[in-house]
């Protein structure tokens, strides 16, 4: 019954239906509907829905068959979205961060590709989401893994010094501990 209703018409107050369907989950007869459905979430532009569309996609497992749509989300994103606050208030939510770190933990996008955009003059909302504390922070140490790659990056010089500066404004301690790995 909610997908059929997603069928129908996707706005961007539709995020909480998007969540509560990734936490009802789909029967293998549905998946291709999901998907549309999720396909459709991201081309609207409204943070909020698009977040919830990441992350449901990640539950049932169709970030491989929305890569496509993501990377274009994301572009969107990267190039439209806000980028500081409105008339001195609150800075408006940007899915940048979401997608960004959806695209990075599925090796779809790397550092080198922010690096390229930003030496083309691109809009650095990939780079102002690795330390905003209004969306969360990308937990680009969270793991081993990611640690390890990171830092490989910045000792082969390839990733950009305000990727770099912004790690060590956001994770002193950590850049600290690992100074010497470098």
């Amino acid at each position: 019954m909610l997908v059929r209703r997603l069928e129908q018409k996707i706005t961007g107050d539709c995020g909480p239906l998007i969540e509560k369907l990734g936490s009802l989950g789909i029967e293998d007869n549905q998946r291709e509907r999901v998907r549309v459905v999720l396909e459709r979430a991201l081309a609207v532009r409204s943070a909020t829905l698009v977040e919830a569309a990441v992350k449901t996609a990640m539950q049932f497992n169709l970030l491989i068959e929305l890569r496509a749509e993501i990377r274009e989300s994301y572009e969107y994103w990267l190039r439209n979205g806000p980028l500081g606050p409105k008339g001195g208030g609150v800075v408006p939510p940007n899915a940048a961060l979401a997608l960004l770190t959806v695209l990075v933990d599925n090796q779809q996008l790397n550092y080198r590709r922010i690096a390229r955009d930003t030496a083309a003059g691109q809009r650095t909302n990939a780079i102002r989401t690795t330390s905003d504390s209004n969306h969360g922070s990308y937990q680009i140490f969270e793991d081993d893994e990611r640690l390890l790659r990171t830092l490989s990056e910045i000792a082969d010089g390839t990733l950009p010094a305000e990727i770099v500066y912004e790690l060590a404004k956001t994770y002193p301690q950590i850049c600290r501990e690992h100074f010497e790995d470098i």
